[in-house]
């Protein structure tokens, strides 16, 4: 079974199993609600999407074979006549003074300095100001350096630096690379199920290829849901069901603060530098986009007659496992659930129903040709 929108662990953060029994117009359970009454849905069949082209090719296969190679790279130490490049983990110090007269900084002025430490990082991945960490490309461990970086405008950590020349100056005390191992047949061999390199990347491109088909499956089923979504109107929100989303949401964020030792204001100002009279509100909305959508894909299932059946669902189960990294079929049913796993492959079901019911033209090159008279 393909891998489509309603994955398993989306399931279990946004939705409740909708398949537990209740018999009132305030139950949080959509199946209980005439739906009719609350969303106008459109015509959901002939939705036309254009079909994605995703291409793999040599270049692919390359990226897939480096990504094998660097789990089996060993780290060494660099030499003074290795030039350093991106990736390389470097340890430094260094001095930072403003180059020039700005308000608040006079020439030559201090603005960092490591003092007797280092300061160690992985050249290109990111955690300083732009271009600070490829300005080390090119120096060689155990030298001396001097390079000039320009603060970026409305630099946030500290305004006043911001657009501020600043040269920085120090040694580079070590630095160690990744070392892949030789590709070779016997490399293939010994660390693959393949005995050869050509084997093995035919294999990957194989891989790659199903991973590309079912990539546009998924966004040819996104456009698909995007459309029956923007094409369908809510008439009014049940408000039970509403508020049962948005109990349920509060009290993950409330559980994920107490995780961290922290309020829940202070989490949510961290996270979305919000206030909690702009949060609340925030997480209703989301919650009512949530159940217009549960709605939408309910009344679909229910006017199809769309069901899974226990081949199915034991197909699926399986399925599921697997792709979650679950060896234990029956321990992964009883950790998430028997309704709520069944409820995502009914959504499965339904989607693939909403594709294959879909207009779906293959993406064509279009050329305007002058009119002839």
């Amino acid at each position: 079974m393909k891998k489509i929108l309603a994955l398993i662990l989306a399931c279990l953060t946004v939705c409740l199993p909708a398949f537990m029994t209740a018999c009132s117009e305030n139950s949080t359970e959509l199946t209980d609600y005439d739906l009719e009454k609350y969303v106008n849905l459109c015509e959901y069949k002939g939705i036309e999407i254009v079909r994605p082209v995703i291409v793999v090719d040599d270049d692919d296969v390359k990226a897939a074979v480096d990504e094998m190679l660097d789990g089996f790279a060993e780290k060494v130490d660099l030499k003074e006549d290795d030039v350093l490049q991106l990736e390389d983990e470097i340890s430094v110090t260094y001095v930072g003074r403003v180059k020039g007269e700005y308000d608040g900084f006079t020439d030559g002025e201090e603005i960092a300095n490591t003092d007797d430490n280092t300061d160690s990082f992985a050249i290109g991945l990111g955690n300083h100001i732009p271009g600070f960490e490829a300005s080390y490309i090119g120096y060689h461990p155990g030298e001396q350096y001097s390079f000039d970086i320009t603060f970026p405008d409305n630099y946030t950590n500290n305004p006043k630096l911001s657009g501020v020349v600043v040269t920085f100056s120090g040694t580079i005390k070590s630095a160690k690379r990744n070392i892949q191992p030789d590709y070779t047949d016997a490399f293939v061999a010994e660390h693959t199920d393949y005995d050869t390199i050509a084997e093995y990347e035919a294999h990957l491109l194989e891989e790659l290829q199903a991973d590309a088909d079912e990539q546009v499956i998924v966004e040819e089923i996104s456009s698909v849901w995007k459309q029956i979504m923007e094409k369908s109107e809510v008439i009014k929100y049940p408000d039970a069901v509403v508020d049962a989303r948005v109990k349920e949401s509060m009290a993950n964020f409330e559980s994920t603060a107490k995780a961290y030792n922290m309020s829940v204001d202070d989490l949510v100002k961290a996270m979305y530098n919000m206030t909690m009279e702009e949060f609340e509100p925030a997480v209703k909305t989301q919650c009512q986009q949530l159940v217009f959508e549960e709605m939408v894909l309910t009344m679909i299932i229910e006017r199809e007659g769309i069901s899974i059946s226990d081949k199915e669902y034991a197909e699926g189960l399986a399925d599921y496992a697997e792709k979650n990294g679950a060896d234990d079929v029956q321990k992964f049913e009883e950790e998430y659930g028997a309704d709520t796993i069944r409820e995502s492959l009914l959504w499965d079901k339904t989607l693939m129903f909403l594709l294959e019911k879909a207009d779906v033209s293959d993406e064509t090159e279009t050329e305007n040709t002058p009119e002839t008279a």
